[in-house]
């Protein structure tokens, strides 16, 4: 609780894993009921596949020997580690699943939505538009990010020099074959068509992403 108690000083705190646990909505309610909560929305195809990646690079054995994401897609609950690993990679675009578990403790007031693709290309304007939400103080972002052509993303500017994360952030990885970006867009058909409907419904923006995604399953 001391990391949530200072009064004087906005607290972040940010997780890939928060989002789906079971028990993260509840307990996080219990604890700063009042937080506001920032989701990004990124192509869910595209977040198992960089998951999967993310796992090859911290050498994960059970990924490691099925070699690519199409072997664990077709993993029965009979192979339970390979299952688990399809589930962990799946899980997380499964947005509005696990978001009726966050407005079962937090109003919608209380969530703003960041596109993922509009962060990576314009993360000036999204970071301007996080802080007025925010109810924090205008800040010239525009002259403290630029983009990296080596790196690919955009990146601190520190006196007049462009500064990155280190290789576990934005690192590359081969594109995904079109078979297994057609056989993941059709798992997430009906979650995309979900999502869609309660961000229509609720007036709020939907990425391009997931417009797309929509257009082409209808």
């Amino acid at each position: 609780m001391s990391k949530f108690s200072n009064e004087t000083t906005v607290i972040f705190e940010k997780s890939a894993t928060y989002f789906d646990n079971p028990s993260a909505a509840r307990q996080a309610a219990a604890m700063v009921p009042h937080a506001k909560l920032v989701i990004i929305l990124q192509n869910p195809t595209q977040r198992a596949y960089s998951w999967f990646q993310h796992l090859i690079a911290h050498k994960d054995p059970i990924a490691l020997s099925s070699e690519s994401l199409d072997v664990i897609l077709n993993a029965t609950s009979s192979e339970s580690a390979k299952f688990k690993i399809r589930q962990r990679c799946l899980s997380g675009g499964r947005y509005v699943h696990h978001l009726d578990k966050w407005l079962e403790h937090f109003s919608l007031q209380q969530i703003h939505f960041i596109d993922s693709d509009e962060l990576r290309n314009e993360p000036a304007k999204v970071l301007s538009s996080l802080s007025k939400w925010l109810d924090l103080p205008e800040f010239p972002f525009e002259t403290h990010i630029r983009f990296s052509p080596s790196k690919g993303f955009h990146c601190r500017l520190i006196n007049g020099k462009t500064k990155c994360l280190g290789e576990s952030k934005g690192r590359k990885y081969s594109e995904m074959s079109q078979e297994l970006r057609l056989k993941l867009d059709e798992i997430f058909a009906l979650d995309n068509s979900a999502l869609f409907k309660f961000l229509r419904k609720n007036r709020l923006k939907i990425p391009d992403w997931l417009e797309e995604a929509v257009r082409i399953t209808v």
